[in-house]
């Protein structure tokens, strides 16, 4: 039997949600792979694909913090679905596990988070974009960063109001 590219993609976000320590510790060969999927997945799949992935990588963002190098391997994700964001709009329905996503890579991954933004905003052809990008950014960042529901549902109004104002800023 032929397995669905879209099987496979719902396969791996599961194996990343249940075991994310694990694979954090795959080899890195096998790691870039699974980055590879999940971006893929990103723009070719539809959105309940698009929810598995924001899920698993908030998933492996928790278990990421000791680990630099797969953090930026994450990050990599997170600049992707910030730059898919401000250039089309996400599906209402995906804005929480979106926000969620972003809120755990903040949290558990502040350092590269701010690599990410300053990618993102360096890239901007003028000073305009590179302006409204930046204060757009600064809005993310909670002042605490904790894991609670309270702050998480927080963030999800604040990260919505975010993509409303990056929309079409991006290039």
């Amino acid at each position: 039997a032929v397995v669905s590219t879209q099987s496979t993609g719902k396969l791996i976000t599961f194996i990343c949600e249940v075991y994310p320590e694990k694979v954090t510790n795959l080899p890195e060969n096998v790691v870039d792979q699974i980055i590879l999927m999940l971006k893929v997945g990103l723009n070719n799949y539809n959105d309940d694909i698009t929810f598995y992935i924001f899920n698993a990588v908030s998933a492996l963002a928790i278990h990421s913090t000791a680990n630099s190098g797969f953090q930026r391997k994450i990050g990599s994700i997170v600049k992707h679905t910030l730059l898919l964001i401000s250039g089309q709009e996400l599906p209402a329905g995906l804005y929480d596990t979106a926000a969620d996503m972003v809120f755990t890579f903040i949290c558990k991954c502040r350092g590269e988070y701010m690599s990410v933004v300053n990618e993102i905003v360096t890239q901007q052809d003028n000073s305009t974009s590179q302006e409204c990008l930046k204060n757009a950014f600064s809005t993310l960042i909670p002042n605490t960063p904790n894991l609670s529901r309270r702050d998480k549902e927080q963030f999800s109004k604040v990260f919505e109001n975010f993509a409303i104002n990056v929309y079409g800023v991006c290039r």
